[in-house]
């Protein structure tokens, strides 16, 4: 285990897909610095959606003090990996995963897990008005979620009656369609 941690990880693979949205006339990709810079007070690996938030928020904290300098190390472009290539959805279905995290951390950091969870969708649409980006592809839709084996649905409705009972009220419900009700919908 030991020989495969420190082994090399290379670089990502040779001509990977690229994303539509880093075609002209967006270029966000072509930004970069000709040379490193000798000295930063922060060094940032990646350049994916993790990474840029985390940017974002570093430099939101410094009111009243100097801008930290960061440094973003890419093995290509911005956001040339996956976070880049992403045509997929953000999509948090909390009472899928809720009572594992009240196992696993109890009921108090669980909650602020799903707080904090619960308003990634939002804060990502704040984040693109703030920075005045008109064209971004990013809208709140409603998703459905279909179970289709007995035993499957036994474990989610367990899952959904105990984040009933123990999530707090201010967290959106999922609505249920049993069924027979479901296919009068």
């Amino acid at each position: 285990m030991l020989g495969r941690i420190e082994q090399d990880p290379g670089v990502p693979v040779d001509n990977p897909t690229g994303a539509v949205w880093q075609d002209p006339p967006h270029q966000l990709a072509s930004h970069q610095s000709v040379t490193l810079p000798t000295h930063v007070d922060i060094v940032v690996i990646g350049s994916g959606i993790t990474a840029c938030s985390l940017v974002r928020h570093l430099f939101s904290l410094h009111e009243g003090t100097p801008e930290p300098t960061i440094a973003v190390l890419e093995a290509r472009t911005l956001c040339s990996g996956a976070s880049g290539r992403n045509g997929g959805h953000l999509r948090d279905t909390p009472c899928l995963y809720f009572s594992d995290l009240v196992d696993r951390f109890g009921n108090e950091a669980a909650v602020k897990m799903l707080r904090f969870r619960s308003g990634q969708i939002s804060e990502l649409l704040q984040a693109a008005r703030d920075e005045g980006l008109d064209d971004f592809e990013l809208r709140e839709v409603e998703a459905v979620d279909i179970v289709c084996e007995e035993e499957k649905w036994e474990v989610t409705r367990d899952e959904l009656d105990e984040f009933d009972r123990i999530a707090p009220a201010d967290i959106p419900r999922p609505k249920i369609w049993e069924a027979a009700e479901a296919c009068t919908v």
